[in-house]
């Protein structure tokens, strides 16, 4: 056999075995683009109706609304429900009257002030006086967003303006610096349930969603302070 036909048939193999390569290269890229799985993301359904098991206080738990720390004490009173849920303890009113005027007391040596108490302010002193972290300022305010924190089993507490709420039960003059803990919704009525400290008639009061995004709105600490601008945060609370 020449060299000349040796060469050849050389470069004919070669050539059958980089081709036999590639095509099997060339299946292994195929398979695996084929296999590829799809992910789809599933939409989860919000409930209906949400509504936690808070326990209840109004902020003069006996009535007592002459009462300095009481009559200002719708920040005390959200603390104290929103707490007393956390770690499933019930409220009763010798308790609620205890601390709502030792957490005045409390407040007004931590920041100067215990008649209005702002969002950030309300947190610190949640978290100075009961020693509890798990809670933190929500800034994206809309009725979509409340409903799907109720529905992961948090609760909220809204600082908002009490003249636009319009509460029937509310003592003159109206509380127009105030808080309440949203603690579920009704989709069918369109209503947040809540729990209202401005009135003993607040457990479960009911409010137009409509009616309480008007009506949130944080306001500076201090006594009835003026301000412009109106800012909406809520104070987002979780259990351990």
């Amino acid at each position: 056999m020449t060299k000349l036909l040796k060469l050849t048939i050389l470069i004919v193999s070669l050539g059958l075995l980089f081709l036999i390569g590639n095509n099997k290269n060339n299946k292994i890229v195929e398979e695996k683009v084929i296999s590829s799985p799809t992910l789809f993301v599933e939409k989860k359904e919000m409930p209906e109706m949400v509504k936690l098991r808070v326990p209840f206080t109004a902020q003069a738990p006996t009535g007592n609304w002459e009462d300095i720390k009481q009559g200002n004490g719708c920040e005390e009173a959200s603390i104290l429900m929103a707490f007393s849920w956390t770690i499933n303890q019930e409220i009763n009113k010798k308790l609620a009257v205890d601390e709502i005027s030792k957490m005045s007391d409390f407040s007004l040596k931590l920041l100067g002030h215990f008649h209005d108490i702002s969002n950030e302010d309300t947190i610190k002193l949640f978290r100075e006086y009961f020693k509890f972290e798990n809670l933190f300022l929500e800034k994206e305010v809309n009725i979509e967003n409340i409903k799907k924190t109720l529905s992961e089993g948090k609760i909220l507490i809204a600082a908002v303006n009490g003249d636009l709420l319009a509460n029937p039960y509310y003592q003159i003059p109206k509380p127009a610096n105030h808080k309440l803990v949203i603690i579920g919704y009704d989709e069918k009525k369109q209503e947040f349930i809540t729990h209202d400290p401005g009135t003993s008639r607040g457990e479960n009061f009911r409010y137009d969603y409509h009616k309480l995004m008007e009506a949130i709105t944080d306001y500076p600490t201090g006594y009835r302070e003026s301000f412009k601008n109106v800012e909406k945060s809520l104070i987002v609370v979780e259990k351990l």
